[in-house]
């Protein structure tokens, strides 16, 4: 990468790191969040906690997981 790029993309990081409030997100990932959480707050144990992902994520636990 050119110095010149590179000091592009250092400034760039530079004012969103001083204006995370302006970064904002789509208002379709917003209505994604929101169903998600809906589901989420209709079935709580429905999922996989955090420590489930990871590990499927990282490749210690097989990705299908048998029903009881």
């Amino acid at each position: 990468m050119s110095r010149s790029t590179s000091n592009e993309q250092v400034c760039l990081w530079d004012n969103l790191a001083a204006n995370p409030d302006q970064l904002g997100i789509p208002a379709r990932h917003a209505k994604l969040l929101a169903e998600d959480h809906a589901r989420y707050q209709a079935n709580p144990a429905e999922g996989s906690s955090w420590a489930e992902v990871k590990s499927r994520i990282t490749g210690h636990v097989p990705y299908c997981r048998t029903s009881p």
